[in-house]
């Protein structure tokens, strides 16, 4: 949804409310897949952070991409 949308002020507000919940579910979701599993997967050794990191930042920029496939800022 852009703003260059024709909804209704109230639909616009739904959709917003709609997507803010989807937004924290997701974020959720990456800390779970992220967490407890890397931690897991490199036996707490010293890379543990980094997968850590690198995990949360490849899903938030595949996350950021679908937003923007659907939502274009244009």
């Amino acid at each position: 949804m852009t703003d260059q949308d024709d909804r209704p002020p109230e639909a616009k507000v739904v959709w917003k409310t709609q997507f803010t919940a989807a937004q924290r579910a997701w974020i959720a979701f990456r800390d779970a897949d992220c967490g407890d599993l890397t931690f897991s997967e490199w036996n707490n050794g010293s890379g543990t952070t980094g997968a850590l990191y690198a995990c949360q930042y490849d899903k938030t920029v595949q996350r950021t991409d679908d937003i923007l496939s659907r939502y274009p800022l244009h």
